[in-house]
Parts: structure tokens; C-alpha cells; sequence
């Protein structure tokens, strides 16, 4: 009786916390909602029968949008969108009495997207705030309930920055056909993985491969290309209907820049069963092989995101250096599946292709999915064979070498002259007894010492820097001359005149041990009723915005003596959105706000003034005249602001939680401002997530913080020294037309690395 009543309770125990569990989730409440919409070719059903292969529309029309109200008694908590057609802008808005609050604005890139709503809401609307004739469309709508989100809704990340390992193919369903469980392996072995479509082929498709890779265990946004999809008869024409081969290889290039992977696995170059498309990519990939990372070859997307040389290219059926992969080892990530059942249910997702008589296990059997060959390597050829990272050491820095090709050989890659322009450095520091040097490569990618692999431990207080720096004014400057003080040992620089004070502290932070990184945080002094400001400093002042160099040589030749990269904004001059509110010097370069900008950069802006305080605002929200009739004399775009009245704004609590090196620039009052540079994709630096970089900013005092382009872009120098790491394949950083400067000194020059 006893054994009867413990396993009688054990089930009541099971089932009660299966109807807790079940509870839990979130119900889909689409069906019981009301719609309404400013003008609309099709039924309200054909975006919520679950079909992705029925779609709503509205009609071509300025301000367009979709509004969705809940049941009497209940509340919307999250709406997720399955967009068919994008407008070049929208917004997510809540009601608030007669009037609508935008809550989010929404990414254009990004087809299926998630927006939740906390405490729900009663009614929410897509909003289109263009002014030009727009359309509006959703292959679905899901409106849900409280309670948690089933986990088949897609909350993408963005495309992953860093990829360890790019599938690069021609159509939707073709990484599961010919390249069946590579992904979700890769996955599995806690690799970083990319996805890139030449084609969409339509917006249903489009959807489906969503799904697909979504299932497939994908968090981060696919590249998907605009080509037209065609089968033509050969592969001339094929390219000629693709826009050329110059187009396609371009295309390629730039995305291999753009993801930056260690590995790529592209199709085979017949075609598998001889389709085009295929061969075009294919050929492609092995075209471009060695050209990545040759800053001359399509130098628009060297600019935008450096030269970048993979380490191996495999070509599926590729018969020199061949090997079989095992998609048929159960997984743990994902419940002890295989790679390929999860090819197979993944495209089970692909319902247009059900007709089409392919599928992961016949198509795939016949073009054997799992055999794959190394077409070039720059770390030798595989000898065990079967896995994709053979020879490649995760942990280990980028390094260039010679490029290995196999079968082909290719020549010998000329080195970058890291070891000539990165060097031993010598600052003289005035008042100051002991000479410090620089004993550290500062280009190395060797992590430094781990006694300096601490927050602080040197210079804790104000007292322990009161004991480095000379005795200074009720102002905090000195009476005359000027202090320099440099010491990488330390990771402390400092720079005292009579208008400016330049201390900087690199930091070792550990936010979690996968992602610790070096923090460079500069606070600095300017005494703005002497004049002394931050200013911009162009490369070229007769072609402010055309001329680029490095933000180290820029320095240099200025004899600036704390300098930092800007806002980019020359990037988006040669792009077909905006380039946003751009002022410099009091004149106005651009004046071309973007009504929907991307979640990052979102076009906020940061506006310098004469008295030394910063202001922030949306894009929109005011005009290049606007900001100039307010006094500002330079205006950068980039975005989003991170600190408001010295607390975190709320695009924290969306903010993408990818690891990159940042960089964000406030103030704590006015005169006393704050920069702070993340490094990232290193083997010393993994990145910050934007959540951390606002703490590090909140713990600094700042009252206002906007952050700042990031990246390869981001460099801080000091007198006409580069303190950070950059991707040693780009060790300056982009080149640029411009920098941020505070102060000058004939000192600077006198220290400089390199020629």
C-alpha cells in the first residue's frame, strides 16, 4: 500500500508539474484578435491561416499600417512577424489612449521578427512612417498570449560578425540537400556558423529557410542575396542573368569579408545534378579563394570590412583531399538527434519543395552528402579527414601565412609589415625620474602578463594617481609646460597641459570567462573657457570627406595627443540609405535622417557644443539647422545612446547580445568627457556585449553616452601611439577621413611606432 501511495503521488507530482509546464507557455490568441489596416488587397486569414504560402498586403500608400487588437478580457504579450513585404521603414506602436507610442523600430534586414510586450497591451500596430507610397505585407502574423513564447518563434540574433565556419550556397534547401548535418554538427561542437543564400527565390521560400535554419539550431541571421533565381543552359548566360561574373564574385568577396570565417563550405563544382546556380557559386567561392584578402581586389569591401584570408575551402564532391563526414552521431544539443534527421525534419519545412522530387536523403544519396574535398588550405592538407577544423586551432590568433592550396598551389602571400610599424616605443615623462618603456609589441597577439591582467590594481584611488601626476591647479591643469606619462607595463597613460588632462586605464575585464577582453577607458579634461574642445580633424581638409589614412598617421601628422575614430559615416555616403545627420565644423555635410534605421547603428546622434556638454537624439528628431541654431559645432550619426541621466536607456533591455569590439564616447559633466574602447575578435579579446559596455560606462560616472562605431573601425591613439589591438589583418583599423582630437603637443611624432 505504501509502495502504491509514494508511486501514486509521484505521478500526481509529474502530472501537476506537466500542467504547470504546458501552463507555462504562451497561447497563440491570432484568431480571436481584431485587424484593422489602412488599406488592404486581400483577407485579414491569408496572414493568420499558418500558411506561409497565402500573404496580406496593403496597397501602395503613404503611412500604412497593421493594427492588431486583442480579445475583449486579454492582452497581446508578444507578436511575432513573418514579413512578405518590407517598407524601407517601420515601427512597432503601442496605444495609449488616442495616441500611439513606438516601442521598437524595427529592422528591415531581418524577415521574421519577435517584438514582446511586458504587462501586455491591448492593441499594437506595424506602422509604416515614410512619406513615400509604400506596401505592407505579412506571409503570417502570430499574436500570443501571456506566458512563455513557444520555442518554434525565431528571435534572431544579428548575422554573426565572426563566423568559424560559412555554408555558402545558391538556393534555400540546398545546405540541407548536399550539405545535410553539417550545420546542426557544427552547432553541436559550440562552433560560430554562418549561412549565406545567393538567391531567396521568393518571399515563401524565403520564409521557409528561415524555419529550416531555425530548427537546425541557427540564432544568428543569415546573409541572403538579391539575385534573380534562373536556370539557364549554360554558364555564360547564367551569369550574364546574374549581372555578370565581376557582380557574383564581388557578392562573394563581401561576404566572406563581412563574416570572416576560418572555414567555407560551398557546393560542387558541376552542380551536383548540374544546375547553374550551383556551378555559379561554387565557382565563385573558388575564385575568390585567394583574392579576400587583397585590399586592391573590390576595394569597396576592403573599406567596409577589411581584407580577410580563410583558412580552408571545402567543395562538396570535390575529389583531391576527399573525406567522409558522419552526420549519423547522435548529437547532445539537440536531444541525442542525428545531423541527419535534422536535415531531413528541417526540410520537411521546405513545404513549396515537396513536389519537386528532391530530397535530404535520395537527392542527398545520390550526390553523396557526405563527402566533401579540401580545394585550398593555408594550414596543410587533412590527414585523419571528416571533420571541417582539422588542423585549425580555435584558440589560436589569426596569423598569415602562406596559402597552401590543395591541388593548386598559389603564391606566396607578401606579410603585412606588422613587425616594421609596430615596434618598442620611448615617452619621456616630464617631472617624473624613472623612464618609462614600452617593452610590449603592441600588435602582438600574445595576451600581456597576467599581473597586468587586473582592474586597477596600480592606480585604485585618487590618491595613487595623485602620486603619479606634478602638482596641479584648483582647475586640475598645470601652470605651464606639459606632463607626459606612458607605461604599458601599467596600462596607464596620462597627458597634463595648462587646458587639458588625458588620463587612460587599460582594464582586463571578465565579464564570463568565454568573453573576457581589454578595456582602454579614457577620461579627459578640457578646460572650455580657455577654448580647449574636442575637435574633428579631417585627413585632407580640402577633401574632408574623401581622403582616408589611418587614425594613428592622422594623429601624427596633427600632433594630436589623444585622438579617436569617429562615426564612419563616409561608409554610408556610397550606400543607398541615408547617411544621416552629418555636421562638421559648424557646416553641414549631410542632412539625411533615416526614419527606420537598423537596430545598430539606429542613427542617434551625438552633438558637441561650445560649453563642453553632448547631446543625443533620434534621427528624426532634429534637423542638421536645428542642431546648429542650438550652438553645436559638430555632429556625428551613429548610435544607439546607452546613458541618459545617467542611466541606461531602454534599448538595453533589447540590445543584440553579440560579442564585438565597441566603442562609446560621454561625458560626466561638461568639459569631462569619457571614452571607452573595447577590443574584440582577438585571440587576447573576445568582445562586449552592448549591455556591458553601458555598465562599464554607468561605472564611470557618465551622465550621457552614445555609443560609437565599433569594429575594425574603432582605435584610440595616443600621442601618435595605437593603444589597441586591431584584426591583424587591418592593425590600424578602416581608414579614415577624419578623427576625434584633443589637444596638440610638438611631442608627438617624437614617439612614434613605426614609419
Amino acid at each position: 500500500m505504501k509502495k502504491w501511495l509514494t508511486a501514486f503521488f509521484a505521478l500526481a507530482a509529474f502530472l501537476f508539474a506537466l500542467s504547470v509546464a504546458l501552463a507555462d507557455e504562451a497561447p497563440e490568441i491570432t484568431d480571436k484578435c481584431g485587424f484593422k489596416s489602412s488599406g488592404t488587397k486581400f483577407k485579414y486569414t491569408q496572414m493568420t491561416d499558418g500558411k506561409y504560402t497565402t500573404y496580406w498586403d496593403t496597397h501602395e500608400a503613404k503611412h500604412n499600417y497593421l493594427q492588431i487588437t486583442a480579445p475583449n478580457g486579454q492582452k497581446i504579450y508578444g507578436l511575432y512577424l513573418c514579413f512578405r513585404s518590407m517598407p524601407d521603414a517601420y515601427e512597432v506602436q503601442t496605444a495609449h489612449g488616442s495616441d500611439w507610442q513606438t516601442v521598437y523600430v524595427g529592422d528591415t534586414e531581418i524577415y521574421h521578427a519577435f517584438y514582446s510586450f511586458d504587462g501586455g497591451v491591448s492593441s499594437v500596430r506595424v506602422y509604416v512612417p515614410t512619406t513615400t507610397k509604400q506596401v505592407l505585407g505579412f506571409n503570417e502574423v502570430f499574436a500570443f498570449g501571456e506566458g512563455e513564447i513557444p520555442d518554434w518563434v525565431q528571435r534572431w540574433e544579428p548575422t554573426v560578425e565572426k563566423a568559424d565556419i560559412l555554408f555558402l550556397v545558391a538556393h534555400p534547401d540546398d545546405e540541407l540537400i548536399f550539405m545535410a548535418g553539417g550545420i546542426p554538427t557544427a552547432i553541436d561542437e559550440g562552433r560560430s556558423v554562418a549561412v549565406a543564400y545567393m538567391t531567396y527565390s521568393n518571399t515563401t521560400r524565403r520564409s521557409e529557410l528561415l524555419n529550416g535554419l531555425w530548427l537546425l539550431g541557427v540564432r544568428n541571421y543569415p546573409v541572403i542575396g538579391n539575385f534573380k533565381d534562373s536556370y539557364q543552359k549554360n554558364l555564360k548566360t547564367q551569369y550574364k542573368s546574374l549581372g555578370g561574373e565581376e557582380k557574383v564574385n564581388a557578392w562573394v568577396t563581401e561576404v566572406i569579408r563581412r563574416l570572416k570565417p576560418e572555414v567555407i563550405v560551398t557546393q560542387d563544382e558541376d552542380g551536383e545534378y548540374g544546375h547553374p546556380m550551383h556551378k555559379v557559386i561554387s565557382e565563385a567561392a573558388r575564385n575568390v579563394w585567394d583574392k579576400t584578402a587583397d585590399a586592391t581586389y573590390c576595394p569597396e569591401s576592403a573599406e567596409a570590412y577589411g581584407t580577410w584570408q580563410a583558412k580552408k575551402l571545402y567543395v562538396h564532391l570535390w575529389s583531391e583531399n576527399a573525406s567522409l563526414f558522419d552526420w549519423e552521431t547522435p548529437l547532445s544539443s539537440f536531444d541525442g538527434k542525428t545531423g541527419m534527421e535534422l536535415a531531413i525534419e528541417a526540410y520537411e519545412l521546405h513545404i513549396t519543395q515537396k513536389t519537386s522530387g528532391m530530397s535530404v536523403t535520395k537527392t542527398g544519396a545520390e550526390y553523396d552528402n557526405h563527402r566533401f574535398g579540401l580545394f585550398a588550405s593555408t594550414v596543410g592538407p587533412d590527414e585523419t579527414g571528416g571533420d571541417f577544423f582539422e588542423n585549425i586551432d580555435a584558440s589560436a590568433p589569426i596569423q598569415e601565412v602562406e596559402i597552401e592550396a590543395v591541388p593548386m598551389t598559389l603564391p606566396e602571400e607578401e606579410l603585412s609589415p606588422v613587425e616594421d610599424e609596430i615596434s618598442e616605443t620611448k615617452i619621456e615623462v616630464i617631472y617624473v625620474e624613472e623612464n618609462n618603456q614600452n617593452t610590449e609589441n603592441a600588435q602582438s597577439e600574445d595576451p600581456l602578463p597576467l599581473e597586468t591582467e587586473t582592474t586597477g590594481t596600480w592606480v585604485e584611488t585618487d590618491e595613487d594617481l595623485a602620486a603619479i601626476l606634478p602638482p596641479l591647479n584648483a582647475k586640475g591643469y598645470l601652470d605651464e609646460g606639459e606632463f607626459v606619462y606612458s607605461s604599458d607595463e601599467q596600462g596607464l597613460y596620462i597627458y597634463v597641459s595648462q587646458t587639458l588632462k588625458v588620463v587612460i586605464r587599460r582594464s582586463y575585464e571578465v565579464p564570463d570567462k568565454k568573453h573576457a577582453f581589454y578595456c582602454f577607458t579614457a577620461h579627459v579634461w578640457c578646460d572650455t573657457e580657455a577654448g580647449m574642445l574636442p575637435q574633428t580633424i579631417f585627413t585632407n581638409p580640402e577633401k574632408p570627406r574623401s581622403t582616408h589614412d589611418n587614425v594613428k598617421d592622422i594623429a601624427t601628422n596633427n600632433k594630436v595627443v589623444f585622438a579617436t575614430s569617429t562615426d564612419y559615416y563616409t561608409y554610408r555616403i556610397k550606400q543607398t540609405y541615408p547617411t544621416g545627420i552629418i555636421v562638421r565644423g559648424g557646416q553641414i555635410f549631410y542632412d539625411e535622417p533615416r526614419r527606420n534605421p537598423p537596430t545598430m547603428p539606429n542613427y542617434e546622434t551625438l552633438a558637441f557644443f561650445p560649453d563642453g556638454h553632448i547631446e543625443s537624439y533620434l534621427s528624426t528628431e532634429k534637423s542638421a539647422q536645428d542642431y546648429l541654431d542650438a550652438g553645436a559645432y559638430d555632429v556625428y550619426c551613429f548610435g544607439p545612446c546607452l546613458i541618459r541621466d545617467g542611466e541606461p536607456t531602454p534599448y538595453i533591455a533589447t540590445a543584440n547580445t553579440s560579442y564585438n569590439p565597441r566603442y562609446a564616447f560621454g561625458t560626466v559633466e561638461p568639459g569631462h568627457y569619457v571614452a571607452i574602447l573595447c577590443e574584440g575578435r582577438l585571440a587576447r579579446s573576445k568582445g562586449v556585449q552592448m549591455k556591458y559596455l553601458a555598465e562599464l560606462l554607468q561605472r564611470e560616472g557618465c551622465d550621457i553616452a552614445v555609443n560609437l562605431d565599433g569594429g575594425q573601425t574603432a582605435v584610440f591613439c595616443f600621442m601618435g601611439k595605437q593603444l589597441n589591438q586591431v584584426d591583424k589583418s587591418i592593425p590600424y583599423g578602416r581608414k579614415q577621413a577624419e578623427i576625434l582630437a584633443f589637444g596638440t603637443s610638438e611631442q608627438v611624432g617624437d614617439y612614434e611606432i613605426g614609419p
